[in-house]
């Protein structure tokens, strides 16, 4: 069955996406920074490559627009994410995808891989294969207003069988395979993210002050 999607809320109404149906609003679980939405995934899903597993999480956060090129704007917000995961220097930007949006802005999305290091994974224990985050980044640049809007998929691999498969995605083995459980885990994480990049519109522009 594939995911379903439903519209989201978001910032009080001001700005509107869609997200996949039944995550819960972390902010009813604890504080959340005023500049973002957090959604946790209540599911306890690992087998079933059609729906997100169950550490999935999404972040949309607004951003101070980075100036200059986008390419470097996008690397730069890997590395602000890379640094708030202690992982910095440890991040590689693996691929970057045009992005259809409503708002006629630049969009994108990136993908980069990272060590699972702000996860709760010890790294103590002389595994073969370190638990990983994927980070599945949509960056929509709206030069208006001075801010990027970035939707944030962290995709956590810990099981061992898609940890090799996510070496071989990242070696020379064919990545395209679809018996790959690491690629159709970020497959689905990618078409989240252009779900609630392609969906996103602003109600409200005064929320940007």
């Amino acid at each position: 069955m594939a995911i379903e999607f439903e519209r989201k809320e978001l910032y009080g109404g001001a700005i509107v996406t869609k997200v996949p149906v039944g995550l819960i609003d972390a902010s009813d679980l604890r504080q959340i920074p005023d500049t973002q939405e957090v959604f946790l995934n209540p599911s306890e899903n690992t087998r079933d490559y059609t729906q997100l597993n169950k550490d999935d999480s999404i972040i949309v956060d607004l951003m101070e627009r980075i100036d200059g090129d986008d390419t470097e704007a996008i690397r730069e917000h890997f590395s602000e994410i890379s640094a708030l995961n202690d992982t910095s220097n440890s991040w590689k930007l693996v691929s970057i995808d045009d992005a259809p949006n409503k708002l006629n802005s630049k969009a994108y999305i990136g993908t980069g891989v990272e060590p699972a290091l702000k996860w709760g994974r010890d790294e103590s224990k002389g595994l073969d294969y370190k638990p990983t985050l994927v980070v599945v980044l949509g960056i929509i640049r709206l030069k208006k207003v001075d801010t990027d809007v970035l939707v944030t998929q962290n995709v956590l691999i810990s099981d061992e069988d898609e940890l090799k498969d996510l070496e071989k995605l990242q070696g020379a083995e064919s990545s395209e395979s679809e018996e790959n459980r690491a690629a159709k885990r970020i497959s689905l994480a990618k078409t989240v993210v252009k779900e609630a990049i392609s969906n996103l519109t602003v109600e409200d522009w005064n929320l940007f002050g």
